[in-house]
């Protein structure tokens, strides 16, 4: 009799308690991946499959929400690796970040880092809200959306080791009604540092300072524009596209 109660006391007991840990297991689980299920998801539905959306960019934009941060108003330079360990050609590249509110179809932009070459962005490319993408210089590659390659056949010159810049225009022209974002290391007066100035986005004469073989320059603040080269640091293990 003693032996039956038990029965039907710890049975029940043990099915509510393996049914609390699957449960404790699923949200952690879900919560790992990175995207769950529930309203507060932005998804959108084909048929019978549910995909989730912007999840991360909603919550990305909350959060500045939150601090007081407004979205950047145009896609910025963000890190730079000029004078790699190996050899330059091949492994130096350019990382762009989109932080303004929303995707940017970048096709036709050109990127310019040494004289008498320019990175023309595929036509269609579009780098979305909050993203990051890398132009390797001087590189051959695959294109992707977040790696794409300045090949050797259209750059033939390496970024400056010791002194450069980097010019992002909107179209084909360099003046300063069509520069978008501009940095210059090693030295001021560098090529594109009139169209810059005349822009309002460069201070004639400032500079990010050499870093050692290796680094790269990076932005403290991804979020937070100023044109300042100070809003730079050396950077001793190189982030592309993140």
């Amino acid at each position: 009799m003693l032996s039956t109660v038990r029965g039907k006391i710890v049975q029940p007991l043990y099915i509510l308690s393996c049914a609390v840990l699957l449960l404790a297991f699923s949200l952690h689980y879900a919560e790992v991946k990175g995207t769950l299920a529930f309203s507060s998801d932005t998804e959108k539905s084909k048929g019978n499959i549910f995909q989730a959306g912007t999840w991360g960019a909603e919550k990305k934009a909350a959060t500045l929400e939150t601090s007081g941060v407004e979205p950047l108003g145009h896609i910025i330079i963000s890190e730079v690796l000029y004078d790699p360990n190996e050899s330059d050609t091949g492994q130096q590249w350019i990382e762009l970040y989109n932080g303004t509110d929303s995707d940017v179809d970048m096709g036709g932009m050109e990127i310019n880092a040494t004289s008498g070459d320019d990175f023309v962005f595929p036509s269609g490319f579009k780098l979305s809200q909050y993203s990051f993408v890398v132009v390797h210089w001087n590189a051959e590659g695959i294109d992707t959306g977040r790696d794409l390659y300045a090949s050797s056949s259209s750059e033939s010159n390496n970024m400056g080791n010791a002194g450069g810049w980097v010019a992002l225009f909107k179209k084909n022209s360099h003046s300063k009604d069509a520069i978008v974002d501009y940095i210059e290391y090693g030295a001021g007066g560098q090529t594109a540092e009139n169209e810059a100035t005349g822009a309002g986005i460069w201070t004639a004469g400032n500079f990010i300072p050499d870093v050692a073989e290796g680094h790269s320059i990076e932005k403290i603040e991804k979020d937070i524009d100023s044109n300042l080269y100070s809003e730079f640091k050396d950077q001793a293990t190189p982030t592309p596209g993140q």
